[in-house]
């Protein structure tokens, strides 16, 4: 998990929160604080992508490939929602899906999905443009 990745994520991550209508991401007033903000999301988006997301691809690629990759869509809608709750337990609510947390209802696995196909369009954009 490199810097460059992270950096990648975290851009990600703005982009989803600036263009889908149900993410909300609080950064705050103050630039010292939305760089913290900022950086704290990316690097745990860092982190749940370089550990959880391997394994739940594996365990899913019977379906992946019935439903030819659309299942990953879900995969990475699941680890924005995992991302929007551990950052609200570990630290403050900053990223929010719609009404999650604490309620999760079809807004919120709306908004979860729709940033999930912003974040895979823009990863790969910038994936490709930077070198590795």
């Amino acid at each position: 998990m490199g810097l460059t990745r992270i950096i990648i994520g975290g851009v990600a991550l703005i982009a989803a929160a600036l263009i889908v209508p149900g993410i909300e991401l609080e950064w705050g007033d103050e630039p010292v604080r939305t760089v913290i903000v900022l950086g704290v999301l990316a690097l745990l988006f860092g982190v749940i992508n370089a550990y959880i997301k391997p394994i739940l691809r594996v365990i899913s690629l019977p379906v992946n490939l019935l439903s030819m990759g659309l299942t990953s869509f879900v995969i990475n809608a699941g680890l924005l929602l995992l991302l929007a709750w551990l950052v609200g337990r570990i630290w403050e609510p900053v990223l929010h899906l719609a009404d999650f947390p604490p309620t999760l209802d079809i807004a919120a696995i709306t908004a979860a999905v729709a940033g999930s196909i912003v974040i895979s369009i823009v990863t790969t954009i910038l994936s490709v443009l930077t070198p590795d």
